[in-house]
């Protein structure tokens, strides 16, 4: 097992290799969402050079438009040949791209509530896919028949407020605005009888969090 870390700032990253980390995911600047770290291919590039024995992951996880296909494709040619450790992805397009131009680089299948069974898992490891981030909601038993019926290597989220949905639409500025208000940038919260959410809004759209973290630490 190995602990990868997503820091929310570049001088955090020293300390947490200093304690056992094995590696970071970091975002990549405008491909990318729920990443508060998200770097330019120029800072990735530099942190590559500055820790070239860690895993380092990069979290292209956006779904894309056609108008940004270019620019999703340039990158993962930079990536490849900077030797990351993974890209984790959302829009299929990616994968397509890393056929398309017979890249290397490995992929991380990052579709949320969507990797959930070994089957799924499998099918993707024959196109070429390596690692899968599993969904939050499935159990420990569930992680524990995936593990043993897939040669992919898994993610699982052990620390953190699970992403419950995203969308491209800025909400909270929509929702203000009808009620003749300015949104304030702050992320706010939304209830049902039983959960509190956290929704907070960004350049990437509307992200919709469970407030109750996910504490796996005593596992680890």
């Amino acid at each position: 097992m190995k602990l990868i870390v997503v820091p929310r700032k570049l001088e955090q990253i020293r300390d947490y290799l200093n304690n056992d980390c094995s590696g970071i995911i970091v975002g990549l600047k405008d491909l990318s969402t729920n990443y508060e770290l998200a770097l330019s291919l120029e800072q990735i590039e530099q942190l590559r050079h500055d820790y070239a024995d860690i895993d380092l992951f990069v979290a292209m996880n956006k779904n894309f438009f056609n108008d940004e296909l270019p620019v999703v494709e340039e990158s993962l040619k930079k990536l490849d040949a900077l030797k990351v450790s993974g890209v984790l992805f959302y829009d299929l397009a990616v994968l397509y791209l890393k056929k398309k131009d017979a890249l290397n680089i490995d992929l991380v299948w990052n579709q949320t509530h969507m990797v959930t069974n070994y089957n799924t898992c499998n099918y993707y490891y024959d196109l070429g896919v390596k690692y899968d981030y599993l969904a939050s909601e499935i159990t420990l038993e569930e992680i524990n028949e995936i593990r043993e019926k897939t040669d992919s290597k898994l993610m699982a989220l052990a620390y953190g407020c699970p992403v419950m949905a995203h969308s491209r639409r800025t909400l909270l500025t929509n929702y203000f605005h009808n009620r003749q208000k300015e949104y304030d940038g702050n992320p706010h919260h939304v209830f049902d009888e039983n959960n509190r959410f956290i929704v907070k809004e960004d350049e990437t759209g509307t992200t919709f969090l469970n407030d109750q973290f996910i504490n796996g630490t005593c596992l680890i």
